[in-house]
């Protein structure tokens, strides 16, 4: 995305010529300890930076300040540097026409944080384009790509990712991150307040909070999908979620459990729904439930059972089954299925989420004790599995031409996080694991080749969504492409877990944290890539 000069901050210019701001793409050197390297920065409009040296890559933040500007960024060592690490730096620069100059304190860190040099940067660089752009745009990570409130949204859940998994819940600050990020509402219909995002753009979004956190993109991803089943009630119903913005976090459970009783205007519902992500912090829950006869006077519809439906659940744990949705169904509607839309004061939840992976997402069961759902909270679950929404224009969108990206998306992040945390890994300073090195450094180098072919099948999934009217070939394809995308990470990050070796395997080791999320969502009923892989064949040999 290339943005001009004039869309950044208001920074005044200090000799009144040349640039009012840093934003674009600069050259310079930058001295410290008597050497003297050389670098390209690019910085964003949003104050996002990216930088590239020959031995190192970093990312960053910018901002203006009375005299100039201010930025910070970590520098990633390259095996060029001869020396696995990361460097810390905080420059306070100067504009002057087209240069700049600036200085600040730097810290080289091991690969596990240690400080073990401190030393102070002296840079200078040339403008050579007021249009900025990712130095990093090359398939290396989601993160860069991300707006700047997904970065910090993405920061703050890094920063307290260790504590979600051993408290197995992410914290109230990180979910208030992901509303003000807008995911809630990425998919909320004009007609109630929202402006619908894309999913190229939802799927960049949630892999880039997987890089920092698998468990915060898990629900994210999850609250950002929700509205498109919320979207197939009457718009009545629609209107009572989102009566007070767009913003309103619903959990979907496809799996019919539970009771419902036909009674006088609607139905009485009452059971406990398994695996239901995110439920501590759900304003709404729309719920499947077995068929039964229709409400007095509704006319009902044929009888169904738990076993009844398709692929599994929207909000569903990670080793539950996968999205799926209800649809418009009126009084004398189709029968099957259906799903019921219940309001936070209706229910409850037990703490039952004890899990190897995706500790934090709060995956608990949802207690519901004979609460009333008028009919027109309700709907035909069958019918939106083939996206039929209400009041919303377009073609409908089934079910299974997405649902992948709902869990893939999170899992793609958590493999360009677990590359982040094995690089330094892979070059063994000594001991026995040195014999390995090559044995190790091939390794990573086939683990960041499969992550970046799934990220590409990811990519087809989501640009196809976001395209034209979807044949029955696409649809299969893209679920054969989401689900063969996550066999690719699986095997990246059972590759990146042995190239670790056992410091990877420690408690706090984020390695080991993203390998068991990226396991446990592989788990995942609904992506599994035999269903897929048959549905695909099938397709084209009918």
């Amino acid at each position: 995305m290339a943005t001009s000069l004039n869309s950044g901050p208001d920074t005044p210019a200090q000799d009144g010529s040349g640039p009012r701001t840093p934003v674009g793409v600069w050259t310079g050197t930058a001295v410290h300890d008597d050497q003297t390297e050389t670098f390209t920065i690019s910085f964003a409009p949003d104050g996002g930076l990216t930088l590239v040296t020959p031995i190192s890559t970093g990312r960053g933040t910018w901002e203006p300040t009375e005299s100039g500007f201010t930025y910070a960024f970590t520098e990633t060592l390259a095996p060029e540097a001869g020396r696995p690490g990361h460097v810390d730096v905080v420059v306070r620069a100067r504009c002057s026409g087209g240069t700049y100059a600036g200085s600040g304190p730097a810290e080289v860190r091991t690969p596990d944080g240690t400080v073990v040099h401190r030393t102070t940067f002296d840079t200078s660089a040339e403008l050579r384009t007021e249009v900025w752009r990712d130095l990093l745009a090359d398939g290396s990570s989601p993160l860069g790509s991300a707006p700047q409130a997904v970065r910090e949204a993405a920061a703050l859940a890094g920063a307290q990712a260790e504590k979600a998994d051993s408290e197995r819940r992410v914290q109230p600050e990180v979910i208030q991150a992901l509303t003000d990020a807008g995911f809630p509402r990425w998919f909320v219909p004009r007609s109630q307040g929202g402006e619908p995002g894309t999913f190229a753009d939802l799927t960049r979004s949630v892999a880039a909070l997987g890089e920092e956190c698998s468990a915060t993109a898990w629900l994210a991803s999850l609250f950002a999908f929700a509205p498109r089943y919320v979207a197939c009630l009457p718009e009545r119903a629609q209107s009572e979620v989102w009566a007070a913005g767009p913003d309103a976090r619903v959990v979907v459970v496809n799996k019919p459990l539970g009771t419902a009783e036909p009674t006088e205007g609607g139905w009485r519902l009452t059971g406990e729904w398994t695996f239901v992500s995110g439920v501590e912090y759900a304003d709404w829950a729309l719920l499947a439930g077995p068929a039964m006869p229709g409400p007095a006077g509704s006319g009902g519809g044929a009888a169904g059972g738990p076993g009844a439906g398709g692929a599994g659940a929207v909000a569903g744990g990670p080793g539950s089954g996968g999205p799926g949705g209800g649809g418009p169904g009126g009084p004398g509607g189709k029968g099957g299925p259906r799903f019921f839309l219940v309001p936070r004061a209706d229910f409850s939840y037990r703490d039952t989420w004890h899990s190897l992976g995706m500790r934090g997402t709060g995956s608990h069961t949802l207690v519901l004790d004979d609460s009333f759902v008028p009919e027109y909270r309700t709907c035909v679950r069958a019918d939106a599995m083939q996206g039929r929404t209400v009041g919303v224009p377009g073609p409908p969108l089934p079910t299974l031409a997405v649902n992948g990206l709902t869990f893939v998306a999170p899992a793609l992040g958590a493999a360009y996080g677990a590359l982040n945390a094995a690089v330094g890994l892979s070059v063994p300073p000594g001991g026995p694991r040195a014999e390995a090195a090559q044995a190790y450094q091939v390794g990573y180098a086939r683990a960041a080749g499969l992550v970046d072919a799934a990220r590409l099948l990811v990519e087809r999934v989501a640009d196809t969504a976001d395209g034209a009217a979807l044949t029955p070939a696409l649809v299969r394809r893209s679920r054969r492409d989401a689900a063969l995308a996550l066999e690719l990470l699986t095997d990246a990050a059972d590759l990146l877990l042995r190239t670790g070796g056992t410091r990877a395997q420690e408690d706090h080791h984020p390695l080991q944290r993203f390998w068991r999320d990226i396991r446990s969502v592989a788990s995942h009923a609904v992506m599994q890539f035999e269903p897929a892989a048959l549905g695909y064949t099938r397709g084209i040999t009918a």
